[in-house]
């Protein structure tokens, strides 16, 4: 399902972007820093933690996005949005988020299809903080459990690794960037009405060509590792 030779890659390649970046931040940083310092009428940019309180919540709108392949080659992007809420102390957070696939929420608001074609993850994680020059890095690790009710199956996985950046901080306004790679550790079809109306016994034969949801969830399982990228508009609320 995840695309075992492309996954990697595009993470690599994620990750090293986002290394990328946090270099140009920091160099623009410094070059700020100075041209501030030659002027003895304005003090030099303080720390990205100084207007920060040591005991904050943050809060506000998530995204993640991934894709995968099946087994005819085609290439199927993922996208899921929702809220994200994290108490931080000093460097340190622990936080949770409740996400949804669009296309299933406006579906289930009009009407279209209904509950049973949403994507939801409800997962949770812990966060560090540390600074490269005046460029604010953040890692982590972090569990969730997600229902693909269109697919018809559910799974838990593990994220072992994540790391990104704070991309832009206006006030209490601030907008993360992150990457990583995570892992399924467990998953099944599921065949109960209340939480899946539109599945059925057949699902559990795997049919290639019809690409049924018996044959994704083996994907999975047979390459469980897969990329993410990850995007949080977040306001901090002391």
């Amino acid at each position: 399902m995840r695309g075992v030779k492309q996954a990697p890659a595009l993470t690599a390649a994620l990750i090293a972007a986002l290394i990328l970046v946090t270099v140009a931040s920091t160099a623009r940083a410094r070059e700020d820093v100075s041209a501030q310092a030659l002027d003895e009428d304005r003090p030099p940019a303080p720390s990205g933690f100084a207007d920060l309180s040591a005991n904050r919540w943050l809060v506000g709108v998530a995204g993640d996005y991934n894709f995968d392949t099946d087994d005819l080659g085609d290439v199927h992007h993922h996208f899921i949005l929702g809220i994200s809420a994290a108490h931080r102390w000093d460097w340190f957070s622990l936080g949770g988020k409740l996400l949804m696939s669009p296309d299933g929420i406006a579906m289930a608001l009009l009407e279209r299809g209904g509950v049973e074609n949403i994507r939801s993850l409800l997962g949770s994680f812990a966060r560090a903080a540390f600074e490269i020059g005046s460029v604010e890095m953040l890692y982590g690790v972090g569990f969730h459990a997600e229902l693909r009710l269109r697919r018809h199956f559910w799974m838990m996985c593990l994220t072992p690794l994540e790391i990104g950046t704070v991309l832009w901080r206006q006030g209490s306004w601030n907008i993360q960037l992150l990457t990583g790679l995570r892992i399924m550790v467990a998953g099944e079809l599921l065949n109960v009405f209340v939480l899946d109306p539109n599945g059925f016994d057949d699902s559990r034969v795997c049919d290639p060509v019809a690409d049924s949801p018996q044959c994704e969830l083996d994907r999975v399982k047979q390459d469980p590792w897969y990329g993410f990228v990850g995007l949080v508009f977040a306001r901090r609320i002391d």
